[in-house]
């Protein structure tokens, strides 16, 4: 300050004061699956990228990765700086255009669901946008069943002209539904004139037993005559069976047994 005026003590005519402006960093997260749809027991890599877009360097950055429970042993396939622990990636310090990559290997440890799996970003370094500390992507995991199908023969040996009885069961061994269930009954030529005992679920038609749904634990069955129109054979009949869910273990979608 200064005036016309004489001033006697122009030590005071002097001031300031100071505002700091600290360091900022805007961190950027994404992450992504290197597949779209995987099963139980599939191994997933997930890409981590953080990127500084500045003005200042970030110090004492954290990503945590939120890893959901239907994921399971999670390894590090590779990391360029900093360590990873406890699904936790620490890094010291990002420079300012700088950008980092972490890649993890997860396995699937669940079916029907939709696995999403977040990953955020934080720092000591002061954040002016937010909105991009926080990434996802999401992995399909479909249904699936086990499918077992036995059929037993009721006499073991028979005449031509007799009845013989066959009786078929499904087994859904799980851990999902089954939809659209088919079950292809392959009579030989030499079985004639089949007629349904009894179906617990379903239907019976042309040979082919088809049930909606079999839920996970449950097993339906289906008995069935057949007249014998041959001698001096062993005739066997195959049954086969096949779902609209993904069957996991198709060693035992077939089945047959033997009459004398």
């Amino acid at each position: 300050v200064t005036s016309d005026t004489y001033d006697p003590n122009e030590t005071n005519n002097e001031d300031n004061d100071t505002v700091e402006i600290p360091p900022e960093a805007d961190l950027e997260i994404t992450k992504v699956a290197n597949v779209t749809e995987a099963r139980i027991g599939d191994v997933v890599e997930w890409t981590i990228a953080i990127s500084n877009l500045g003005p200042d360097a970030a110090v004492n950055v954290t990503v945590r990765d939120v890893v959901p429970s239907e994921l399971v042993d999670v390894t590090v396939v590779s990391i360029e700086n900093g360590t990873f622990a406890n699904n936790v990636w620490s890094i010291d310090r990002l420079e300012s255009k700088g950008s980092l990559m972490l890649v993890l290997n997860t396995t699937v440890a669940k079916s029907n669901v939709n696995i999403t799996n977040v990953v955020n970003v934080t720092s000591d370094t002061y954040d002016p946008n937010e909105t991009n500390n926080v990434d996802n992507d999401t992995v399909e995991i479909p249904p699936e069943a086990d499918l077992e199908v036995l059929k037993i023969v009721l006499n073991e040996t028979a005449h031509k002209g007799d009845v013989v009885s066959w009786m078929i069961f499904v087994i859904n061994h799980g851990p999902d539904a089954a939809v659209n269930v088919t079950v292809t009954d392959v009579l030989p030529s030499e079985l004639v004139n089949v007629t349904v005992v009894k179906v617990t679920d379903g239907t019976f038609n042309g040979n082919v037993w088809s049930i909606d749904i079999i839920e996970s634990g449950n097993s339906p069955y289906l008995i069935i005559n057949t007249t014998v129109d041959a001698s001096n054979v062993n005739i066997t009949n195959p049954v086969v069976v096949d779902s609209d869910t993904y069957d996991p273990n198709e060693t035992n979608n077939e089945d047959n047994d033997t009459v004398e």
